[in-house]
């Protein structure tokens, strides 16, 4: 041992290994790079010091057989210490360092004394999980209104939504021309909304089946009519008042819905939440949030939140292309919410 002088010191092992296992936190490792620290050979190793420092509880200690050359130490313990220092595991480290003198005479003398079973002197500890994300902020109802509304002009305006020319008015051009229809109490043709107009000022529920030959503008009226409501909001455009009869003085929300799609909604909500039959109102829900870019922001009952709180006009769209006969009925049945001071408008 070293003198306080510098000086050394012959020292007995047990005089070193006593302290050491009188301390209340021992190294994890002992290395003994000096000859014989394992004893000299086979009868006597488990004499040496680095047995007896294994006992006194140090977890490994890395020992010399007999006299080891210092040229083999100094190519052991580069590679032992770089290896050891990737994850602790010291029985590996020690084989790889004698990979490294394996054509050296004496790479069979460092020995290993392990008192843990799977030779790893530590564990690297996870990295702490950085802290949640703050949710962000439910959407109030006016954010949740215009958002709908900017997806729905985005989606009308990608499709050309410009009425061909129909069966009740001739037209030169492909310029729009309103749909007419001829309905029991008038026998001129009159626009197509026109009817909507006397029950939506009398705030009487209503509904329009609208039906005609392929070509007629059905398709193209709803679909314009639901642009022309989005970009008009919280007013009435006056190219409805003008060209479709509609002449109300009420903000309408248009809610465009895309009826062929309604039986896949209808199947996931089934799959999703084991309803045997998810109302008209979920099955709309679902088909305008899977429609949203950001659907995961929006409530989970958007078509409801904005019923309760607005006048809908509901625009179908295909129903020629439902087969289920009863579904038709529901469909052309007018719609109204839960609440009775709300009334809502179908088509």
């Amino acid at each position: 041992m070293e003198r306080a002088d510098g000086s050394s010191e012959p020292t007995r092992g047990r005089d070193l290994v006593a302290p050491v296992r009188d301390l209340a936190r021992r190294p994890l490792l002992a290395v003994l790079a000096s000859c014989q620290s394992a004893g000299q050979g086979y009868g006597d190793v488990l004499a040496g010091l680095g047995p007896q420092l294994a006992r006194a509880g140090i977890p490994a200690v890395l020992a010399m057989q007999g006299n080891v050359p210092m040229q083999t130490v100094e190519q052991l313990m580069p590679v032992f210490f770089r290896h050891l220092q990737r994850d602790g595991q010291v029985d590996r480290a020690l084989a790889a360092a004698r990979g490294a003198v394996q054509h050296d005479p004496s790479w069979w003398m460092p020995v290993l004394f392990l008192r843990v079973r799977d030779g790893r002197l530590w564990r690297e500890e996870p990295p702490p999980s950085p802290p949640p994300a703050p949710a962000p902020p439910e959407p109030d109802a006016r954010q949740i209104l215009l958002a709908y509304l900017e997806r729905l002009r985005i989606e009308l305006a990608e499709t050309d939504v410009v009425p061909v020319p129909n069966a009740y008015a001739a037209a030169d051009t492909r310029a729009y021309v309103p749909l007419q229809a001829r309905s029991p109490r008038n026998a001129a043709p009159e626009p197509v909304f026109a009817a909507l107009s006397t029950a939506l000022a009398a705030q009487q529920p209503a509904g329009l089946l609208l039906i005609g030959d392929a070509g007629s503008g059905k398709f193209h009226t709803l679909r314009y009519a639901a642009l022309l409501l989005a970009q008009a909001w919280p007013g009435v455009a006056p190219e409805l008042q003008a060209d479709l009869g509609l002449v109300i003085d009420k903000p309408l929300l248009p809610v465009y819905v895309q009826l062929q799609d309604l039986p896949r909604c209808r199947a996931e909500l089934r799959q999703a939440k084991r309803r045997a039959a998810p109302i008209l109102l979920h099955q709309i829900d679902h088909h305008l949030r899977r429609l949203a870019g950001d659907a995961d922001r929006w409530p989970a009952k958007l078509i409801r939140a904005l019923v309760t709180q607005h006048v809908c006009l509901f625009l179908f769209d295909g129903l020629d292309e439902i087969d289920d006969h009863r579904e038709r009925q529901d469909f052309q049945t007018p719609c109204s919410s839960s609440s009775a001071s709300i009334q809502n408008t179908c088509m």
